[in-house]
């Protein structure tokens, strides 16, 4: 891996739990920025990560919040930041 590298995680949420899941993610240390979404994905975070390790951690970590059903997590390849 690069130095590092920014990591898109998509997260489906169950509707009853959206308002702890996205306190706790919305507070995690390793989120750079937080959206909440409409369509499948209710919530999309951005992360940035220094191995392979960090990245496998945070994504176990994220998969054992309560009410969380599904995650996609990208690699961002190239991008301009605003």
């Amino acid at each position: 891996m690069r130095d590092s590298v920014s990591i898109v995680a998509l997260i489906e949420i169950r509707a009853e739990h959206t308002s702890p899941v996205r306190e706790q993610l919305a507070n995690a240390e390793f989120v750079e920025a937080f959206y909440e979404l409409i369509g499948r994905y209710n919530i999309g975070i951005i992360i940035n990560v220094s191995t392979k390790e960090d990245l496998f951690n945070i994504v176990t970590s994220i998969r054992t919040i309560p009410g969380i059903e599904e995650t996609r997590t990208h690699l961002i390849q190239d991008g301009v930041v605003l």
